[in-house]
């Protein structure tokens, strides 16, 4: 089975879940200010030493020493969040166990559900245009394949990314991607179809379905459904002056075009995007409307995935310096490509690419994790991570 840790109901219980309150990092005595899963303040030095030594590898002997020593020696206690700091600001408890879904290099990713299996559809890699794998629990995945066999005439193979797939309103599937303009050698967003999920997708046009030459082209494809209407979301790269920003637009019925003009919701201003923003997702909860993003460079520890609230699909949507949702944590560095889907069950779900390790690692890669997502208030909490059980990580493999 698949474990969920850290439930967001144990946040006021578990002495080893820390939510915005002050840390010791495991690398420096200096304290931090931030959600962390470093080592609890109220810890004596000492038993701080042996969290450090044990945090990678736990074990049940380990963590309930600690927990028991913890307990008698805390100074204080670490309480739960108010309601009105919880409302603030979207909410990520992060484990202390991370792990991947899928632990072959999957950036980019976009999940599908038909019936009771997850198709996972990802940027290029191994020789694939774009990869799609299939799973019935999010554990066991099939072999890699390549949903998108052959490149459309406009475009040069080698730069298919971030593709986004849906139903089609007019039955079959779509995947709109991005692709490199033979002409323009820009990326441009391209639109291709399939009867099935699993492809082969394919793209019989003469030129691009999308494409900002004057900005710098357009990437990072995602649709967003609110009710009977679509919209495609997407990135401009940034040239002539502008900076790199995130657009909006209505689709047409069939999807077939887009109508309208396009809204501009957000461009890189806030200074931990370090004058990028991309991969953008948007979110329906209860009662608000939030666009999810990535920021900061993509081959570092220091790329991370932001959130914006939005009055429309078409904005106007509000950067902030704060806005920094999920960011590098022990074993899992540089998370970014957000996108969400609904689980058989009804549960909302948050999936992302992340490096394990150094991204700088020769062996380095960006594998596939998912986080529940909690969207029924008014701002959408990210609860806990999908962790594969550990008798059951080589399942999760490359193929």
């Amino acid at each position: 089975m698949i474990h969920l840790w850290h439930r967001l109901e144990d946040r006021g219980r578990n002495p080893l879940i820390v939510v915005g309150q002050r840390t010791r990092s495991c690398s420096a005595g200096a304290e931090h200010e931030r959600v962390s899963t470093l080592v609890p303040s109220w810890l004596p030095e000492s038993i701080s030493t042996l969290y450090c030594m044990a945090k990678r590898r736990w074990t049940v002997v380990i963590g309930a020493l600690l927990v028991v020593i913890g307990a008698i020696g805390a100074i204080g206690t670490v309480s739960a969040p108010s309601a009105a700091s919880r409302a603030a600001t979207p909410a990520h408890v992060q484990s202390e166990t991370t792990g991947a879904v899928y632990d072959g290099d999957f950036p980019d990713p976009s999940v599908l559900v038909v019936g009771d299996r997850y198709y996972a559809y990802s940027t290029e890699s191994g020789g694939e245009n774009i990869q799609v794998i299939s799973s019935k629990d999010l554990m066991h995945w099939s072999s890699r394949r390549d949903a998108l066999p052959e490149s459309p005439n406009w475009a040069q193979t080698g730069f298919t990314w971030a593709p986004a797939v849906v139903k089609s309103p007019t039955g079959g599937y779509e995947m709109f991607f991005a692709a490199r303009d033979r002409e323009q050698g820009v990326q441009c967003i391209g639109m291709a179809v399939s009867a099935s999920p699993p492809g082969p997708f394919v793209d019989t046009s003469a030129e691009p379905f999308l494409c900002q030459r004057s900005l710098g082209g357009s990437i990072d494809p995602y649709v967003f459904v609110d009710g009977g209407y679509r919209y495609l979301i997407w990135k401009s790269d940034g040239a002539n002056g502008k900076p790199q920003q995130l657009w909006s637009q209505s689709l047409s019925a069939n999807d077939s075009s887009l109508t309208g003009t396009p809204s501009l919701l957000l461009s890189a201003t806030s200074s931990w995007e370090d004058d990028v923003v991309e991969g953008p997702a948007m979110l329906q909860t209860g009662s608000g409307l939030f666009l999810y993003f990535s920021g900061n460079r993509w081959s570092t520890s220091a790329y991370s995935i932001g959130v914006v609230g939005c009055d429309t699909p078409l904005g106007p949507c509000v950067n902030t310096p704060t806005g920094q949702e999920v960011s590098s944590q022990s074993g899992l560095s540089g998370p970014g490509g957000p996108t969400f889907f609904v689980a058989p069950d009804g549960q909302t779900m948050m999936a992302y690419a992340a490096w394990t390790g150094d991204p700088d690692s020769p062996s380095a890669r960006r594998e596939l994790y998912m986080d529940t997502v909690d969207a029924t208030g008014t701002v959408p909490n990210l609860v806990e991570m999908v962790v594969p059980d550990q008798d059951r990580a080589a399942d999760n493999h490359r193929s």
